[in-house]
């Protein structure tokens, strides 16, 4: 199980296919690289001025990974994202559509907010990130 958890956690990154695909729209574009998700939000956040929520059931993420970081009591969100990539758009749900079209994973996870809070929401429970 392991062995196969592993091999089927090859990184997508966001290949210069991908990146022509995001220049076409008004957009602003993180790359996540080795950090977790929960730092890369909260320091997009931090770059473009505002405040986000997102939704963690969104996020999407391997059961494997899940599996392994309770195995090791740590939190999946909060471990690697390489291959990741964070993009804040007007257009949220029609980007994801277009790069879901062009064979990329992708996800509307949330939307900015006025305040600079950066959020996790997961049903009633919110978790605010940090650095």
């Amino acid at each position: 199980y392991v062995s196969e958890g592993i091999a089927g956690l090859e990184a997508e990154f966001g290949d210069d296919e991908c990146m022509r695909l995001l220049a076409l729209w008004d957009a602003n574009v993180f790359v996540v690289g080795r950090q977790g998700i929960f730092s890369a939000i909260y320091k997009m956040g931090r770059m473009i001025g505002t405040g986000l929520r997102v939704e963690l059931m969104k996020i999407p993420i391997r059961q494997f990974c899940i599996e392994i970081a309770e195995l090791l009591d740590v939190n999946p969100y909060t471990l690697s994202s390489l291959g990741c990539i964070l993009v804040c758009t007007d257009e949220g749900a029609a980007l994801s559509a277009k790069l879901r079209e062009a064979g990329y994973q992708a996800e509307t996870i949330g939307y900015t907010t006025d305040d600079r809070a950066c959020c996790a929401v997961n049903k009633e429970t919110i978790t605010y990130l940090h650095e």
